[in-house]
């Protein structure tokens, strides 16, 4: 009894595991994500009213890139020459965005993901929370956007 008892335990502990892992749609990423808090590992928060660049993100399987643009009044975006290439991985259910540069390589792992929403942490345990970019120059200059 004792032993089927512990399968049991077992079996529904191996269920447990599989539930709790974050399945990730990586398609999501492709958009243009608008920075708008960033909170530290002591539990300070720096929150984005105004950006003046975005990032575009785009990826394709399992690599991918991130640039910063400018959004312009017309609805176009200047592109900046800065273009981060990444690759991301799957490990133990948990997505990792690793880049590279001719300057640094970092990773960072994928906390949520939906069609709005891009949360992210870094190595040294910054969450970056983005909103997917709304452009609503024309609403504001015509006044219809608050």
């Amino acid at each position: 009894m004792k032993k089927l008892v512990k399968y049991n335990l077992f079996v529904l502990s191996i269920f447990l595991l599989i539930g709790c892992q974050k399945e990730v749609d990586i398609k999501k990423l492709n958009n243009y994500w608008e920075i708008k808090k960033v909170e530290n590992p002591n539990g300070g928060v720096k929150e984005y009213t105004f950006n003046e660049t975005i990032d575009f993100i785009e990826v394709e399987g399992d690599k991918g890139f991130r640039k910063k643009v400018k959004p312009q009044l017309d609805g176009t975006f200047l592109v900046t020459n800065d273009t981060e290439i990444f690759k991301i991985s799957k490990e133990d259910g948990v997505y990792t965005i690793n880049y590279s540069t001719q300057y640094a390589n970092w990773k960072e792992e994928i906390e949520k993901l939906t069609d709005e929403t891009l949360v992210v942490r870094n190595q040294v345990g910054l969450i970056y929370t983005y909103q997917k970019y709304e452009n609503n120059f024309r609403e504001i200059m015509e006044g219809k956007g608050d």
